[in-house]
């Protein structure tokens, strides 16, 4: 991550490093009867990572929350893991799977984890990331101090997770922070025009259930692009409160699903998929997002 101070010509560079150690055994304090949060996290095959994710959770400083992972048909013992780390989480984590432990994708796995999901915010979290421990509490009082806000979104930390070494860097969603965006600013600026470097990433995010209930789902015929068509619709109908704190990590590795959907060219059709959308939805047309494509993506 470089930085330029303006008056003086230095550029000062800094790589992430990790700035916790995953403990072997996770500490949890005794889960809500009602919890106000609901965390969302899809998992496939992350038997290497997903520790590390709980564990970022675990320490948050808001203790009214449910964890909701849904196994989608993971085989390198993912499930284990889980199960495992479920049983000793006070009742917080509910581990959930597709019928039959099919593999479905990752939109269709944070849908099943909504419609068990008992918080009034959401926070869709994928089983490689992290978030910092103040994320909870500075979310939520963001939403209570403004409550036309359907969503609060703020800025990521981008790292690599390699061989080699890459700059790590902030994105740079859009600006000025801290404040209410109204529609459709924040569609205009960070889907529509993409004048923002960056779009933000979905666990940067947390989002009123009540304005979820009202768009359209994760949508299933999307290998990729599915989060930001779900925040795009979001951004064109509520207003988005945009905070400048970090407080979540985003993992670059050499091997995502992003990278899968390229090598099988179903980027291609999610990309076209998502700028047909953002066409209607602009323009006020009848959304057909959900109508399926000629040749289906395959699954995660």
């Amino acid at each position: 991550m470089s930085t330029e101070d303006p008056e003086y010509p230095i550029v000062v560079t800094a790589r992430a490093v990790k700035s916790f150690v995953v403990p072997k055994e996770l500490t949890w304090s005794p889960a809500v009867e009602m919890p106000e949060i609901s965390v969302v996290i899809p998992m496939f095959n992350a038997a290497t990572t997903i520790q590390e994710t709980l564990y970022s959770v675990s320490r948050q400083d808001y203790a009214s929350y449910e964890v909701l992972i849904v196994d989608d048909g993971s085989t390198d013992g993912s499930r284990n893991i889980a199960n495992e780390i479920a049983a000793k989480s006070c009742g917080r984590i509910t581990v959930l799977e597709h019928v039959q432990g099919a593999n479905c994708g990752l939109s269709l796995s944070r849908n099943l984890a909504i419609t068990h999901a008992r918080g009034e915010f959401l926070v869709f979290l994928d089983a490689d990331d992290t978030i910092h421990p103040g994320k909870f509490f500075h979310d939520v009082n963001i939403l209570r101090a403004h409550p036309e806000a359907a969503a609060v979104v703020g800025r990521a930390l981008w790292w690599w997770d390699g061989e080699g070494d890459k700059d790590a860097h902030l994105d740079k969603i859009f600006e000025p922070h801290d404040r209410v965006v109204h529609p459709p600013e924040f569609f205009e600026a960070n889907y529509q025009t993409m004048r923002a470097e960056s779009p933000p990433c979905v666990h940067s995010w947390m989002v009123r259930r009540s304005a979820v209930d009202q768009i359209q789902p994760f949508d299933q015929y999307m290998m990729t692009y599915e989060d930001q068509k779900f925040l795009a619709d979001l951004s064109l109908r509520f207003p988005i409160y945009v905070a400048s704190t970090c407080l979540c990590d985003y993992r670059r590795k050499e091997t995502t699903l992003w990278s899968t959907a390229l090598a099988l060219g179903t980027d291609v059709t999610a990309r076209e998929r998502f700028v047909e959308w953002k066409r209607r939805a602009a323009s006020g047309q009848p959304a057909t997002s959900h109508t399926r494509p000629p040749h289906d993506p395959p699954v995660s």
